[in-house]
Formats: structure tokens, sequence, C-alpha cells
């Protein structure tokens, strides 16, 4: 997809930008990413002009879900804080491999976490052994690693990781167009965050001024303007 530039910005010291995009392009998809909280302003004020070739056929946007949505729907919940417990937990009927001190390796079925009343090992874990008979506890004390041997659940510990790393900060319009070469204008309003104005007077002769006026503004777009 390919992305108008902006050829004209015009913007008010209340907080909002007028945004002038155009150019030529032959692709049929025209992305326009905007901040994720600017993205109902965007569509409201959303104005297409064709001023060369075929016809608009749609305008598509994303919806993502929030992220703690996204987060409580998975199989893997990890808290902030005893992440180890969490994730073992999280992973019952997993086949693992569990590295122990001194050097152990113990494979098989992992059943699950068992709250103990002796402090020392408050908390065990219940493995099922390979031949499917012999049920192993170890306490978490004495574990240093583990090793997941399904695909699945290797796969659903990394998504979550993906999933709470990215910000969802942004939002991507898709214009979709017509086959062939287009001139195409998008505008639109967003809002646009002004820190400071200024003004200058300067006398340029008898009965002459020069007024000159500035701004500086948050620039939260993904481009160098």
């Amino acid at each position: 997809m390919v992305q108008l530039p902006i050829q004209r910005l015009t913007l008010w010291k209340q907080g909002f930008g007028y945004f002038e995009r155009r150019g030529r392009v032959s692709e049929r998809e025209i992305s326009l990413v905007v901040p994720r909280p600017a993205t109902n302003d965007v569509l409201k004020s959303l104005n297409i002009i064709v001023y060369e070739g075929g016809q608009i056929l749609s305008v598509d946007y994303e919806t993502p879900e929030d992220k703690k949505q996204v987060l409580s729907d998975l199989s893997v919940k990890l808290a902030d804080r005893s992440s180890l417990v969490d994730l073992l937990v999280s992973l019952r009927g997993s086949h693992v491999t569990l590295a122990l001190s001194e050097g152990r390796m113990v494979s098989g079925r992992l059943i699950g976490m068992e709250t103990s009343t002796d402090e020392a090992t408050s908390v065990i874990i219940q493995a099922l052994a390979s031949d499917d008979r012999d049920i192993a506890i170890f306490p978490v004390a004495a574990l240093e690693g583990v090793k997941l041997l399904d695909d699945r659940a290797a796969a659903d510990v990394s998504f979550f990781l993906d999933v709470s790393r990215v910000e969802q900060s942004r939002t991507t319009l898709t214009v979709r167009v017509s086959e062939g070469d287009h001139d195409i204008g998008l505008s639109y309003l967003a809002p646009s965050p002004i820190w400071r104005m200024s003004y200058r007077l300067t006398r340029t002769g008898d009965d002459q001024a020069l007024l000159t006026a500035w701004g500086v503004f948050e620039n939260s777009l993904d481009e160098d303007l």
C-alpha cells in the first residue's frame, strides 16, 4: 500500500490540525496511518477527492481489540508478579522438560500446581512421567528451567509476549480504488496539540509593519514534516 504525502497542514491553537494529502498513485490501495485516539475525528471529517482516474471502491479501517481483552482471552495468563507460577498453571496438560538443581532433567506431562501448608515448599509441581504411570512432585525452589515440548504451548507463550509488547497506538485506514492511475487527495481533521504560540511585530517602514506568528506543535505522526 502507498501513503500520500502531506501537501498542506493548517494548525489551530485550539489543538486541531487540517491535513491535506495529495498524490498520483497506480496502486489499488492507499493507506492512512493515524494515532488511534484520533480515529473517530479522522473518519468523521475524511474527504476524498479523485482529481483524475477511476472511482473509490471502499474505505476500510482497523478495529483492534483492547490489549487487555486480547490477553484475557488467551490460554496463557501471566501476571506482573509470580509469572513462573502463572506459566506453569497455564501449561497444564502440556508436555515439558523440567531442569532441576544438580543438573537433573525430568520430562513428562504437567498436571498443575499445588499449595502446601509447609512454607518451605509452599508451591510444588506435579509432573506426570513419560510412562504415564508415575507422578513426581518437585518444589519450585529446585526448578531452574522449563522447556516446552508442545508446539502449541510454545506458540501461545510467544503470542502472549508479542501482544504484551505491542503498543496499539496506531490505526490504519485503507482506501481502495479501481484499477489504473489516479490523482487523489485526502483531507481530514485530527488533534494536533500546540505547545507554544509566539508573535513578533517588526516595523519595516513608515506606516508599515510585519506581523510574524509561529507555533510549536506535537508531531504525533510517523513521518517527518
